[in-house]
């Protein structure tokens, strides 16, 4: 053993370019500035004396790392969990192999891989953390960052030790929110509304099947509340209105789920954004408008605010407005259809691609606004031919008309499903011009939108089956258990049923309209009944 000197305690960023490092934990300013993940700090002590037996090195680099509960290594699980079959799968989302003390690691993963790479950093759903966590690098976030990192981790790797450390992150960062809500200050401040929109993500990634979304759109109600606090305060900086389009967009399309209509008070926020945007982002504004019809939509069914038929004809309306929407949209917003066909070295491996072509995309923000138009589209016919199949069932069959909307209805989901799974292998970073590793933010903004796919009327048995191998696959990559959850839905032939209660209402309608009660037994079935008449409909 040799004494070498004191060694320098700097990340290997900083030490390469010779610049002062600060040590800040989870990163130091330099990488927070260049949005560079950084490596952490070295050990001085150990790094003072150098062992020179080379057999000895040899032995030592062949040892395994032991797991304990300040050092443990994400990466030296990860052969244990990958399949054969996909050796990569889980690699994808491995930290780098550098000794990082476990409080920093979930926050280091956030950093890499829900953040963006320099080239594509304004894809990232969370690309504004970086910003954040230099101007407000609060308890309360610094937790919930690190509760998500820490549980995907645990996910991918199997590892208990941080599903363990997850839950009292999570823990420590419900506390540290609630001690920031109760100050006038901090109450309004970006940093607490972020750290409850990633506490939210923390319930997708730890989701279980009988709670698809519950706990996630309770986290996203209490973030519209504070929204609606700051009011106009909350667009004024960049990170604000980037918070603000993030928990806009999750909020609306849960109400599509949940049946509840956009308030006022967002829609005139909305407003004030317009001319906040740039030109890439135009088409965002109108896009939002038509979400919020739908969700208006799907909300007055139950309310009973109109006849089925003026539903149906309202939903038509809806859907040719969304139609004629995508045809506006500028250059910069459009996709290539490949040809599933053409070989070559950077056509997509085959188990990501579903049909005769597949799709490329400018960048991930722009597939994902493709996606949730076509999920929206998907919902729209999933209402018309709900109410549709309702009023041919009470005419028993004897409607050519109804079934006609039906089938067409079926036709196009399918054909908007079909275009979902056109746009996996983009998403898992394997069409052409995408060599580089796709970001856990564009797989995790991608499951629920396969699963409406996979649930919609004009779905068939080999789609679905198909979807269910590629939820598992998110599932598995990004350790985002809600995935998972649906392939249980799925795999269990349960269908989400979110039409039920509405479909009742129309019951209840008709049977008020007629003055008596039907004496035709109530069915109760929703749109999924209408695999029942799927060889009719493929005809």
């Amino acid at each position: 053993m040799v004494y070498r000197g004191k060694p320098s305690a700097a990340c290997s960023s900083c030490r390469a370019r010779r610049l002062k490092c600060d040590q800040k934990r989870p990163s130091c300013s330099s990488c927070l500035r260049a949005k560079r993940i950084c490596t952490g700090y070295r050990d001085v002590a150990a790094l003072s004396f150098h062992d020179q037996t080379a057999e000895v090195v040899e032995k030592a680099n062949r040892r395994p790392e032991p797991h304990s509960e300040y050092n443990v290594s994400p990466q030296a699980n990860a052969s244990e969990v990958a399949s054969s079959s996909d050796e990569s799968a889980y690699d994808l989302f491995a930290l780098q192999p550098v000794s990082v003390p476990i409080v920093d690691q979930g926050i280091t993963y956030v950093l890499t891989y829900h953040v963006g790479s320099a080239p594509r950093s304004g894809s990232g759903h969370l690309s504004f953390l970086p910003s954040l966590l230099q101007q407000e690098p609060s308890p309360a976030v610094m937790a919930s960052i690190n509760a998500m990192g820490l549980a995907a981790l645990g996910n991918i790797h199997g590892s208990p030790h941080l599903i363990r450390a997850a839950r009292q992150q999570y823990t420590i960062a419900l506390s540290e929110t609630n001690t920031a809500l109760q100050d006038t200050i901090t109450a309004k401040s970006d940093a607490t509304l972020a750290a409850v929109l990633v506490l939210g993500l923390y319930e997708i990634i730890t989701c279980q099947s009988h709670s698809l979304m519950v706990r996630w759109a309770d986290h996203i109600e209490g973030a519209m509340a504070l929204i609606k606090l700051r009011g106009s305060e909350q667009l004024r900086s960049p990170v604000g209105l980037e918070l603000f389009t993030q928990l806009r967009g999750q909020y609306t399309l849960s109400n599509l789920y949940r049946k509840k209509a956009t308030p006022a008070w967002l829609m005139a926020l909305s407003e004030e954004t317009v001319a906040m945007r740039g030109p890439h982002q135009s088409s965002m504004e109108p896009f939002f408008k038509y979400l919020a019809k739908v969700s208006e939509l799907c909300a007055q069914v139950g309310r009973k605010a109109k006849t089925p038929h003026e539903t149906i004809q309202e939903a038509l309306q809806l859907d040719a407005m969304l139609a004629a929407w995508a045809l506006t949209v500028g250059p910069g917003w459009q996709y290539s259809v490949l040809d599933a066909a053409v070989a070559g070295d950077n056509k997509p491996s085959e188990q990501h691609i579903y049909g005769d072509y597949y799709h490329e995309y400018p960048e991930i923000g722009i597939a994902v606004m493709w996606n949730t138009y076509r999920l929206t589209r998907i919902v729209v016919h999933e209402v018309i031919a709900a109410v549709c199949e309702r009023l041919w069932r009470r005419s028993r069959g004897n409607n050519s008309e109804l079934w006609a909307t039906i089938r067409q209805s079926a036709a196009v989901t399918r054909q908007l499903a079909e275009e979902v799974c056109a746009g996996v292998p983009y998403f898992f970073g394997l069409a052409r011009s995408n060599k580089s590793l796709t970001e856990a933010s564009g797989l995790i903004r991608l499951h629920w939108t396969l699963f409406v796919a996979s649930d919609c009327v004009g779905s068939t048995p080999r789609m679905k089956a198909w979807i269910t191998s590629r939820l598992k696959e998110i599932g598995r990559r990004t350790g985002v258990q809600q995935a998972l959850s649906m392939t249980d839905y799925l795999l269990g032939d349960v269908s989400l049923n979110w039409m039920k209660q509405e479909l009742q209402a129309i019951d209840n309608f008709q049977e008020h309209s007629q003055g008596h009660v039907s004496s035709e037994p109530r069915l109760l079935v929703n749109v999924r009944g209408m695999k029942k008449h799927q060889s009719k409909l493929n005809q």
